[in-house]
């Protein structure tokens, strides 16, 4: 009886070990509770466009410019409050998607774009104001890379000439 008690505290203990090994955090492991919070930094204020009209300045802009998510771990969804503001005098519409980056920075991958949604992919801000849309993102428990990036692009739909401009936030998100 003693040596089946002795065999079986082994046995749990080879599986902790091996467990530590091929997890990047036990806890996280054993109870699917992370211990460290998750931290979603805004990096940058804003980011905009001025435009002249007639002698009026329009200023849209988007915040924040940049997102940097830590601590994240596989099976999390972080959730952040994304923003856009119409600077003209009259209401506008605009369209919000999910995009891959033009590049990444050192070391990070695209996120796949199917892992991140908005609430709103149009909204229609009165001048002046703005709007609030939440940006959600899946992690799932296996994935290739530890450092993901994506561009959170708004536009107006309206082409300057033969050029559309569009607002970019850069989006980074670093899992544990």
């Amino acid at each position: 009886m003693k040596k089946l008690f002795v065999g079986i505290v082994f046995t749990f203990l080879v599986l902790v070990f091996f467990c530590f090994i091929f997890s990047d955090d036990l806890d996280n492991f054993i109870t699917g509770i992370s211990s460290k919070p998750l931290e979603v930094a805004t990096l940058a204020g804003e980011i905009g466009t001025s435009l002249s009209n007639g002698g009026r300045t329009s200023s849209d802009y988007i915040s924040p410019a940049k997102v940097e998510i830590n601590n994240a771990f596989r099976g999390a969804n972080p959730e952040f409050i994304f923003k856009v503001r119409n600077g003209s005098s009259s209401p506008k519409r605009y369209f919000i998607s999910i995009r891959v980056p033009d590049s990444l920075e050192e070391g990070y991958s695209f996120i796949p774009l199917e892992w991140v949604s908005l609430d709103e992919g149009e909204v229609l801000v009165p001048e002046g104001e703005f709007r609030e849309v939440r940006v959600s993102i899946i992690i799932p428990k296996k994935l290739p890379s530890k450092k993901l990036m994506f561009w959170i692009s708004v536009s107006d739909g309206k082409l300057m000439g033969m050029v559309g401009v569009q607002l970019c936030s850069k989006v980074m998100v670093n899992i544990r």
